[in-house]
């Protein structure tokens, strides 16, 4: 063989087809989700945004099929452009996807604007951003398939039967990789009970990914005999390309779904008819899609990089001159950048989103005169709401726990002491021994401070209780802050002599704060059967000390 000849190409025809037609799939599989009833209305919610990608995903499905003829030839300028495109319609949808967050946020700017309402809109306007995310993701998955597709037919048009090379075994590896990640990628979604729809898109992907690996591994001891380096060192770069490319388009497919049940949920919960107990349902239903997504994302797309990666096993040692084929080149590193800037623009748009819906929603409680709990594992997500409340919520914050251990956060931002109010974050399943003995050492606290409340004055526990469908709390990620506020908001009085006009309560110390809130509440309701406003108050009286 002499050196500085290319390889021989076989099947040119076939394998250029294919890339085109994959190319142009970037375009035409967006436009006919769109032109479902479903997808036009993700149109109608993304606005201009989604005409921008539309148009982005015309330009890309054109000069990825240009440039995918090309790579199919062996050309080696073209594979880095096509590594670099294919990220583009991902991070355009992020950068969109921010830009239009701006607007809903300014639509809760106002003054006149209550927390409630805040929460729906900043909820709905969430929902009708992610359209943007969602199809980003997916024109990236076409545009990063239609990369793979590309530099795969690079490695597989090689015609090894010319030198008389046999193929070997190496083939064996991706078939074999191929099928269990097939495999794995069904048990998965069977074992989460989740993303059925999007195994419609990835298995077929890992198939056609297995089949063109398979190909390629099939040229690997062609490729290391090979006399020109440079030309073998190409074919080992497109082909590690291939496997990035491959593994990011899989996992953008599932994030994609995951950005679906984002959106589906976040517009469930914001209309007015919704309770907090089918709120909570429908964000836990959508955070545990979310998350299957992503993760199955992870597992498809590692078993895709895999599955072509192991195809270069064959071509990689040393050839003929002694010198090693390496699979590192700018193709790869192209792609390699590509998806770094690509999960870059999603992670900073999704945090910062949700960090200023949490901080816009921090500012209508503020101005509403309430508090926010976040982030405490046995404690519901809760906003405190001064309905049923004597005096003023910025005082401390007591949270029990439920195996009992307590904590106390004192929330004073006049920084004059103590108020009349002793807010209590209870779980469920607390028991009302613990509760109290958490209340009686802050009352003891304020006592040997000498910042307790006045004589004269009525000391007042609120405890705050989110009406969950189940008695143990569900952890709800980074979407519990779109319950709040309305969590439902008991005061009582505590250490204070029973007035004639006083109902009282004493739970039993074994008695869970389940059964201690309905008392309270079944204690202020009137003939009625309804609890007034104001409402009669209620005194609790406390366990002895020596049933703690």
């Amino acid at each position: 063989m002499a050196a500085g000849l290319p390889f021989p190409r076989k099947n040119l025809g076939a394998f250029t087809a294919m890339a085109i037609v994959v190319a142009a799939a970037v375009f035409f599989l967006p436009l006919l989700f769109c032109a479902t009833p479903h997808g036009w209305m993700m149109v109608m919610n993304g606005g201009a945004g989604m005409y921008v990608l539309l148009l982005l995903a015309f330009f890309a499905a054109g000069v990825l099929g240009l440039l995918g003829a090309l790579t199919v030839r062996g050309k080696p300028a073209p594979a880095a452009v096509v590594a670099m495109l294919a990220a583009l319609p991902v991070i355009s949808g992020a950068i969109l996807t921010w830009l239009a967050m701006r607007r809903v946020l300014g639509a809760v700017s106002g003054e006149s604007v209550d927390p409630t309402t805040a929460a729906r809109i900043l909820a709905e306007g969430t929902s009708e951003v992610d359209s943007l995310l969602i199809l980003g993701c997916g024109i990236g998955a076409c545009a990063f398939g239609a990369g793979a597709v590309a530099l795969l037919g690079a490695a597989g048009t090689v015609d090894r039967a010319r030198s008389g090379v046999p193929a070997g075994k190496g083939f064996v590896a991706p078939l074999v990789i191929g099928v269990i990640g097939m495999m794995v990628a069904f048990g998965l979604r069977v074992s989460l009970r989740a993303m059925f729809p999007s195994m419609l898109l990835t298995i077929p992907s890992l198939a056609i990914v297995t089949v063109l690996a398979a190909i390629a591994a099939g040229n690997g001891p062609l490729v290391r005999g090979w006399h020109d380096r440079r030309e073998a060192g190409a074919w080992a770069v497109g082909l590690l390309a291939a496997a990035v490319l491959a593994a990011a388009g899989v996992a953008l497919v599932d994030h994609a779904a995951a950005f679906a049940s984002e959106s589906s949920g976040l517009g469930a919960i914001a209309g007015e008819s919704v309770d907090d107990s089918q709120k909570a349902r429908i964000l836990a239903e959508a955070l545990h899609d979310t998350r299957a997504a992503r993760l199955c994302g992870w597992v498809d797309g590692l078993f895709a990089f895999v599955i072509v990666g192991s195809a270069l096993l064959p071509a990689l040692g040393r050839g003929p001159d002694g010198k090693v084929r390496s699979p590192f080149g700018p193709a790869f590193f192209a792609a390699l950048g590509g998806v770094a800037a690509l999960v870059g623009a999603v992670t900073f748009t999704r945090t910062a989103t949700f960090g200023d819906v949490a901080k816009a929603l921090g500012k209508m409680d503020a101005r509403s005169g309430a508090s926010i709990v976040t982030a405490d594992p046995d404690v519901p997500r809760v906003g405190e709401r001064g309905t049923f409340v004597e005096g003023d919520l910025s005082g401390p914050s007591i949270i029990v726990h439920a195996d009992g251990t307590s904590e106390q956060r004192t929330q004073d931002p006049g920084g004059v002491g103590f108020s009349e109010n002793l807010v209590v974050l209870a779980d469920r399943r607390a028991k009302y021994a613990a509760v109290a003995r958490a209340i009686h050492a802050a009352l003891d606290a304020e006592r040997a401070t000498g910042t307790h409340a006045a004589p004269t004055r009525r000391r007042t526990v609120s405890f705050l209780v989110l009406a969950l469908p189940t008695r143990r709390p569900v952890d709800l990620g980074p979407y519990g802050m779109f319950l709040k506020p309305g969590a439902p908001t008991v005061g009582v009085g505590i250490d204070s002599p029973r007035s004639l006009e006083d109902d009282s309560v004493a739970p039993r110390p074994t008695d869970d704060m389940n059964a201690v809130v309905a008392a309270i509440i079944a204690a202020q309701k009137d003939s009625t059967g309804e609890v007034g406003f104001p409402p009669k108050h209620v005194v609790l009286r406390p366990p002895q000390r020596d049933e703690w």
